[in-house]
């Protein structure tokens, strides 16, 4: 039969420890044992175990330095000396040397990020699930979060021009004497209130004396009968 015990330092009087290494598994064998470096160490020519490099780790088993590779999130040459964070922007989903890659248009990562899904929306562009690449907000619209939030209208009475806008203060206030619904994105949807007259976009004029003007709009006023 086999017996199978994992040498640690909280066990030293154990049978095992006399004829295996710490941090190594004492497997018996007919009329023999072995012993086997467990995951996250690899065993030199005298039968030590040595630990993997900061962020990354070995498989159990392992018998030489370069079974040691990057964990997710992290790249560089297996052998782990140099594992390297991905950068913002870059995600790395797998465990080995292969390199980070680039999230999807308009998205930001954190630093080592470990999935597609870590990839979330820029300020000023909104997506319906993290992981894809976003679009802008359109005009009258802002967003001043990242991640799939949806963007926010211009209140009534303000306008905006411009795409992935990402705060309230890019919606700017209509001419005087003239209003516009939520979310504008043109000038001209700023058009005259009641009792004033001119052009949709510019400052409205109070209509004269005698005259009248119920709608909104750049309708002309109106004589009194």
């Amino acid at each position: 039969h086999h017996v199978i015990s994992t040498v640690t330092p909280s066990d030293p009087s154990s049978a095992a420890a006399s004829v295996c290494v710490e941090n190594s598994v004492c497997t018996n064998t007919w009329g023999s044992y072995t012993c086997t470096c467990v995951a996250g160490y690899y065993q030199l020519a005298n039968g030590s175990c040595t630990r993997c490099g900061a962020e990354s780790t070995s498989r159990f088993g392992s018998t030489h330095a370069t079974d040691c590779k990057c964990n997710r999130g992290y790249s560089g040459a297996d052998g782990g000396d140099d594992c390297a964070a991905c950068l913002p922007h870059l995600y790395k989903d797998v465990w080995g040397s292969s390199d980070c890659v680039f999230c999807p248009n308009h998205t930001i990562s954190p630093e080592g990020s470990t999935s597609l899904a870590n990839c979330i929306c820029n300020l000023g562009y909104t997506a319906p699930s993290n992981g894809q690449a976003c679009g802008a907000c359109i005009t009258g619209t802002y967003k001043p979060v990242n991640g799939t939030a949806p963007c926010s209208l211009c209140l009534a009475g303000k306008y905006s021009v411009e795409t992935a806008r990402i705060a309230e203060s890019a919606c700017d206030n209509c001419p005087a004497h003239t209003y516009s619904g939520d979310g504008s994105g043109l000038l001209t949807n700023c058009t005259c209130h009641k009792g004033y007259s001119g052009s949709d976009g510019v400052a409205c004029t109070a209509c004269a004396q005698a005259s009248y003007k119920p709608t909104n709009g750049s309708a002309a006023c109106s004589l009194c009968a």
